[in-house]
């Protein structure tokens, strides 16, 4: 056998193997967050760089940095959301600095990561992988729009 036939049958052999097609991306659970990822950014893209979207998000960004400065939430810094969105708002400002889009990225990867718990839930309760993967979609196609508040990150 010849070497140029080796590496036909191997080219030939190796494209088979690793073919990528929306069912495959798909059919594994990596694929699927990966999918809702791609598509909460993509929706989201054009709200990363506006400096003010929404009154509350400005307020989470605010108070985490304020508690970052030392100061006490309920007792120098007051709102009435619970605890947890302003320190993940700081556990990540401390790690990406204090930046608008970052931020943004941040809360669409959270979104897709909603919507991936939302697949696993409608997957086992109707048995069905499509259900699941439909239920994700139209959860980020609700989230990242315009519209109702989509795009904020409200607790």
């Amino acid at each position: 056998m010849s070497k140029s036939s080796l590496t036909t049958e191997c080219t030939e052999e190796c494209t088979e193997n690793t073919k990528f097609n929306i069912k495959t991306i798909l059919g594994r659970p990596a694929g699927v967050f990966f999918f809702f990822a791609i598509l909460s950014v993509a929706l989201r893209f054009f709200s990363f760089f506006p400096s003010v979207l929404d009154h509350d998000e400005s307020t989470y960004l605010e108070i985490a940095r304020e508690m970052l400065e030392g100061k006490a939430l309920y007792v120098d810094l007051i709102d009435i959301k619970p605890p947890g969105i302003f320190w993940l708002y700081a556990f990540f400002q401390v790690i990406f600095g204090q930046s608008i889009p970052v931020m943004r990225l941040m809360t669409a990867l959270f979104a897709a990561a909603t919507a991936f718990m939302i697949f696993q839930f409608s997957r086992l309760m109707f048995g069905s992988h499509r259900a699941g993967v439909a239920g994700g979609m139209i959860y980020v196609l609700f989230v990242s729009t315009w519209s109702g508040y989509g795009i904020s990150p409200n607790t």
